[in-house]
């Protein structure tokens, strides 16, 4: 881990992975931002989400997990959401907090990100139109 910090939050995210993981979607606001990165090996999809700050213009690792949820890089809260496609032939909506959003897809994964969420509250996000769960 660069202690200096890395220029994106994505080559940050990378840091201390072996070379074969990439990244799978970045988002940033502001000075938070979370990356999805695939740590698994060829054939084998491991994604893991790794969560940065920006810190004198640096973008450095503060949290990392192996499941979506709430977390609260440089003071602002936010949700994350993903999971795999599947065969759905119908794009992903997201639905969370009243707000819906058709979140970004790649290599079978989508990944949502709901920013500004102060704390978790009693729901979670879901696929929009599957019962609440």
């Amino acid at each position: 881990m660069d202690p200096k910090g890395s220029p994106t939050a994505a080559t940050a995210a990378l840091d201390g992975f072996p070379p074969g993981a990439r990244v799978l979607f970045e988002e940033t606001s502001g000075d938070a931002g979370v990356v999805l990165v695939d740590t698994g090996s060829a054939g084998t999809p491991y994604p893991y989400e790794v969560v940065c700050e920006r810190r004198d213009g640096r973008w450095v690792e503060v949290a990392g997990a192996n499941g979506p949820g709430w977390r609260e890089p440089a003071g602002r809260g936010l949700v994350t959401f993903w999971g795999e496609v599947g065969t759905r032939e119908d794009p992903v909506a997201v639905e969370y907090a009243g707000r819906t959003m058709r979140p970004a897809v790649a290599d079978g994964y989508f990944f949502a990100v709901f920013w500004d969420v102060p704390e978790p509250g009693p729901t979670w996000p879901r696929i929009a139109g599957e019962a609440a769960g």
